[in-house]
């Protein structure tokens, strides 16, 4: 449910079509919190929204009764590995070139500011095994559009919604990890880009440049991790 009005807004949902005794849970995904849906006053569910908040409805299993939060909800339990964009290559399709002394927005590099395709942040880093086995989650900080995360050439893990955390429940192999980050932009900026650099037929979209979206990477990206002989909290 996203409400996508800058005002709080409240409603009543009807439940239809569940078991009984399901089990309803409210998942935040700004915070990472879980809590139980109270829906004792029968068929309807209540729900109030704040202005651009969006929250899942989960019928079953029980989230509030998981083993632990998720990561994004005790952020501070952790140790913090900062990876800083100096040890970051950015590539767009053929061409790559170090990242530099800032992870930036977009609208801010002349080379990305119109990108028409995903940018891809590469980092090779280097983890012994005790520190590797420790690590829970890659925190990437703020992302403006969508992400895809693989590490070590594995599957693609696709993250849409802040907080941009990949839980690592396994930790990391030892030795040299690789971590490359996929970001597709806002398909806005684009549109801009053809409005101002294409032709006649595109000129309609030339007064998107005058309010482009945000877009890019921006950190600060962090490894979590349990601390050394220690449990999780």
């Amino acid at each position: 449910f996203v409400n996508q009005s800058g005002e709080a807004t409240e409603t009543r949902l009807n439940l239809t079509g569940l078991d009984e005794g399901a089990s309803l849970s409210w998942f935040d995904p700004l915070s990472g919190r879980a809590w139980p849906a109270d829906h004792t006053e029968g068929s309807t569910l209540p729900l109030m929204l704040s202005g651009l908040e969006s929250r899942f409805l989960v019928v079953g299993p029980s989230l509030e009764n998981s083993d632990s939060a998720p990561v994004s909800a005790r952020v501070s339990d952790f140790q913090t590995r900062l990876l800083p964009s100096t040890d970051w290559t950015i590539r767009v399709e053929d061409s790559s070139r170090a990242l530099g002394e800032t992870f930036i927005d977009w609208r801010a590099d002349p080379a990305l500011v119109h990108v028409d395709s995903p940018v891809i942040y590469s980092t090779v880093i280097e983890l012994e095994a005790d520190a590797a086995a420790r690590v829970r989650a890659l925190d990437l900080g703020r992302v403006e559009g969508q992400a895809m995360v693989r590490i070590d050439g594995g599957p693609s893990r696709r993250l849409a919604l802040d907080p941009f955390l990949l839980e690592l429940p396994d930790g990391l192999e030892a030795g040299p990890v690789r971590i490359d980050i996929e970001i597709v932009p806002p398909r806005r900026n684009a549109l801009a880009g053809r409005g101002v650099n294409g032709g006649d037929g595109d000129a309609f979209l030339a007064p998107l440049n005058e309010a482009l979206a945000p877009a890019g990477l921006l950190g600060p990206v962090r490894l979590l991790s349990i601390e050394e002989q220690g449990e999780e909290r």
